[in-house]
């Protein structure tokens, strides 16, 4: 082989890994909230159940076995039944791999959760602690419609409006863009929260 090409393949190869390395790399900064968002946890997720992004997103962090709120996100009227359920599935402190049970349900049959007393017959394995009248007693809360609208409110304040938006200590979103995969968007997790503890 001679120079030239020699040169031309190393130049292929140093590019290829450039490539490589950039795409590794967050490909966005975490924006500012003006007005925080504080669920209790440093790692909130707004999400929809039916949403694909969502569900790979959920599934890393768990793997992580990180500490996650969900948010439920009621931006289309169609949302509105499963952000209801997402809401009291949180109520009954259900674990990351519930919540994905409770996706991978919806996605398989769509149709099999659109009521409160499916939701119930659903989530019995779960609540075999709780007595059945405290149960149809937070999902049948005349509260809920209360609190879904709340949480839209501060959504819609903190100018988010895409799912999955991952908020980190209530002060920063991330909202991954279309070709941002959830481990981009966890290495930027990372790198703030090591901005956080540099700052201390």
């Amino acid at each position: 082989m001679h120079g030239t090409q020699l040169l031309r393949l190393w130049l292929v190869v140093i590019l290829a890994s450039a490539s490589w390395f950039v795409a590794a790399e967050p490909k966005q900064l975490p924006r500012a909230l003006e007005r925080p968002i504080d669920t209790g946890s440093d790692i909130t997720l707004v999400c929809w159940y039916r949403s694909h992004a969502c569900a790979t997103l959920l599934h890393a962090l768990q793997q992580r076995q990180a500490t996650v709120t969900l948010l439920p996100a009621v931006f289309r009227h169609a949302w509105q039944n499963d952000a209801k359920w997402m809401l009291l599935a949180n109520d009954f402190n259900l674990t990351l791999a519930q919540h994905l049970a409770l996706m991978e349900t919806l996605a398989q049959a769509p149709d099999s959760i659109t009521n409160e007393a499916q939701f119930i017959e659903w989530a019995k394995p779960y609540l075999s602690d709780r007595e059945p009248a405290q149960i149809e007693a937070v999902v049948y809360s005349s509260e809920i419609g209360k609190r879904l609208k709340a949480i839209q409110h501060q959504l819609q304040a903190a100018q988010i409006s895409k799912v999955p938006t991952l908020i980190y200590q209530g002060r920063f979103a991330l909202t991954p863009q279309a070709d941002t995969s959830a481990q981009q968007l966890l290495l930027a997790i990372d790198e703030l929260a090591l901005q956080q503890q540099e700052q201390l």
